[in-house]
């Protein structure tokens, strides 16, 4: 069995491991996790007491054709590369696209990431017992 590269390189992007990808894992986060709305997507948290962080993208086709999703999942995965939680967090993220993410600039959505899904992540850092 391979061994999980967890490496904390920001120019690599997250391994298989480190990425949702069963169906079942998505409706677990939709289920049990928190729901932070956003003007360009919808994000989902759930925490676990250990574990990896693991990531989701979700792009249905409300957002656009094959190309519109492409471009709005890569967006998304970039975002979520460059605000990754400074320490380990055992969490589930799935980012939800919405069609104003087209649009919109890659600083807006961003910004509207650090302060929904991004601050919800540091906030459970700090205090654990929020799970």
């Amino acid at each position: 069995m391979k061994e999980a590269n967890f490496s904390k390189d920001s120019t690599q992007r997250p391994c298989r491991l480190q990425r949702l990808r069963r169906k079942a894992d998505f409706d677990t986060v939709y289920a049990k996790g928190r729901r932070v709305p956003g003007r360009f997507f919808i994000g989902y948290y759930l925490l676990h007491e250990s574990g990896p962080l693991r990531f989701g993208v979700v792009a249905s086709r409300r957002v656009g054709g094959a190309i519109r999703r492409n471009r709005a999942k890569r967006r998304l995965r970039e975002v979520f590369r460059r605000n990754e939680p400074r320490e380990a967090v055992a969490a589930d993220v799935v980012l939800i696209a919405r069609n104003a993410i087209i649009e919109a600039s890659f600083q807006d959505i961003e910004r509207t990431y650090v302060r929904g899904v991004g601050r919800a992540l540091e906030e459970s850092q700090r205090n654990p017992d929020s799970r």
